[in-house]
């Protein structure tokens, strides 16, 4: 009778060994991106920008126009070139930044994807009143290259290659759906699959796209919250960061890096009743390293990158609702940002 009691007994303690105290299983482990070091310092890609409807090179020269006004300006191969919007008339002209014509395109609408060295226009031609665009066009510094046809872009948000629909259901307890998310170099709706997730209701939130990477932030498999990559180029999936760390989003033109802070008991930053353009960080000093999003490799930055500053709030007593803007977080607070969010039909993606 008591070798019996001593073999249940020693059975319980190997069995609370397993599952854990209070019944838990025990973390399915997660595997962690490791990424490769770059020496080299990452700055702003983009020699000019528009103000005003002109260019306005990085040296300080404005380029006018007298054709129409500026619509955007690309940088590739470290050349200059513009989109001109003729006033007035169904009518686009690509140029150089010497006001060489490369391409007159009837439109009454286009928009443009961006990354380093890469330019996608998408373009709606005159009769068309659908929130279809007829041609896709790859501009390679040279020429247009027509690499795709009638993708709808209606109502959405562009980040990366990518054009985002939210979607909401009729559903007032939980009325965030997901996304519907359109590569705009081949037409395909995406559909991702986060690496670790556990069950297949479990959503994600998007947090935005670079190129043809696309970031979020999900519950793992252990429930807690992680962010990953998914890279549609490779077709892999890499987790780059977990609750335990504190971060800011970097840009400086087409580069995105996230400032991860070797102090991993920092506080989050925030100010609240406003959405505001900019904010003093109290951890400027603090050590930090830089992933790359574009490259994902660890780089050192320039003093030209700024924070992509994340806007939320909430009801307050009074019946309102008090705007805040976040400015260093972690990916829980991150999480919790887009999950309180979809009650009111706010969720979009930060950049």
């Amino acid at each position: 009778m008591k070798k019996s009691l001593v073999t249940v007994a020693l059975a319980s303690v190997l069995m609370l060994g397993l599952v854990g105290c209070g019944g838990n299983t025990p973390k399915v482990p997660i595997s962690y991106y490791k990424p490769l070091k770059d020496s080299t310092v990452v700055k702003n890609n983009n020699l000019a920008s528009v103000e005003n409807g002109a260019v306005i090179l990085d040296n300080g020269n404005k380029i006018y126009d007298e054709d129409g006004d500026v619509s955007a300006v690309f940088t590739i191969d470290e050349k200059v070139f513009y989109l001109l919007k003729v006033q007035d008339k169904n009518l686009f002209v690509l140029k150089d930044k010497n006001k060489k014509i490369i391409k007159t395109l009837e439109a009454t609408s286009i928009h443009w994807f961006t990354d380093i060295n890469k330019v996608v226009l998408a373009v709606k031609l005159p009769g068309n009143r659908s929130n279809v665009y007829d041609n896709i066009y790859d501009f390679d510094g040279n020429k247009l290259n027509l690499i795709n046809k009638n993708i709808s872009l209606s109502r959405g948000y562009k980040t990366g290659f990518y054009y985002i629909n939210v979607l909401y259901s009729k559903d007032s307890y939980r009325p965030f759906k997901g996304y519907q998310t359109v590569n705009i170099l081949d037409g395909k709706k995406i559909i991702i699959n986060p690496k670790y997730k556990k069950y297949n209701f479990d959503g994600y939130y998007l947090i935005g796209a670079v190129g043809q990477k696309l970031i979020y932030v999900y519950n793992d498999v252990n429930r807690n919250k992680i962010i990953e990559v998914y890279d549609m180029s490779t077709n892999k999936k890499e987790v780059i960061l977990d609750e335990g760390s504190e971060f800011q989003i970097l840009k400086s033109g087409n580069q995105y890096v996230f400032k991860i802070f070797d102090n991993k008991k920092l506080d989050t930053e925030s100010k609240m009743h406003g959405h505001y353009q900019t904010i003093k960080s109290k951890y400027d000093k603090e050590s930090a390293r830089y992933l790359s999003l574009n490259t994902l490799k660890e780089v050192q930055i320039s003093n030209d990158f700024k924070p992509v500053l994340v806007y939320t709030g909430f009801g307050n007593l009074g019946g309102g609702y008090t705007r805040e803007t976040y400015i260093t977080l972690n990916a829980y607070r991150l999480f919790m940002i887009f999950n309180k969010d979809n009650d009111v039909k706010r969720v979009k993606p930060i950049f």
